[in-house]
């Protein structure tokens, strides 16, 4: 909500369509128009789920389906910031090409990365190796991919896709409501070694925090 009043107060206007794990409509309607102060929300209607697993992406590719249904519905918009995934950006992509709207990526997770990160995946299998290819093709397609995190450049230039055009990546950082209780995000974890050399980046959040595990693992107090 921070970031939508600050581009309200920019002069920028608009629906906001958004799906969440917590069911906002308790009926079977296909959407829903609502108000959080001066700001409008459009809430579409997606399966529940909790954490991380098959019913995440049920959810995620609900959304971006109905997403062209209920957008057919408003206004042609100006531009379309997504939040989307390689798994589920396509209906959208879709939808903005035959309007003729650019579509920019809001980056906030790395798929597949995260799954390899996470869930101890092998970057060699053929489903991680086929989700790689989506990644860079959507990053081919859409008109901008916004990080909001640093160092997607550096991701891009990683992988070997520089063909892409590094133009086209951005890093906007979320910043920080200093009136709200989370003072943490959008800060990251770096583990840096005593030679200054960077051990563990903010890129490799599962193998940062399994190496804290183990360098605590039978301390009962902090090592001054």
């Amino acid at each position: 909500l921070d970031i939508l009043r600050e581009q309200k107060a920019s002069g920028y206007s608009g629906g906001i369509y958004h799906n969440t794990q917590i069911d906002l409509i308790d009926d079977k309607s296909l959407y829903k128009e609502v108000e959080y102060g001066d700001l409008k929300f459009v809430h579409i209607k997606c399966s529940k789920y909790k954490g991380n697993g098959v019913k995440r992406i049920k959810n995620m590719l609900q959304f971006s389906n109905r997403f062209m249904r209920v957008a057919e519905k408003y206004k042609k918009p100006d531009v379309v910031v997504a939040d989307v995934n390689c798994i589920n950006y396509g209906p959208i992509y879709r939808f903005c090409k035959s309007h003729n709207v650019p579509m920019l990526v809001d980056m906030r997770d790395l798929w597949p990365m995260s799954i390899v990160e996470y869930y101890k995946f092998s970057n060699n299998n053929p489903i991680i190796q086929y989700l790689y290819y989506r990644e860079k093709q959507m990053y081919k397609r859409v008109d901008g991919i916004i990080f909001s995190m640093e160092g997607g450049q550096s991701y891009i230039k990683d992988k070997g896709w520089e063909t892409l055009g590094l133009d086209k990546f951005y890093y906007i950082n979320n910043g920080v409501n200093i009136d709200n209780l989370n003072r943490i995000h959008p800060f990251y974890m770096v583990y840096i070694g005593v030679d200054g050399e960077i051990v563990c980046d903010y890129l490799n959040p599962k193998k940062l925090l399994d190496t804290m595990r183990l360098c605590c693992r039978g301390k009962s107090e902090p090592i001054k």
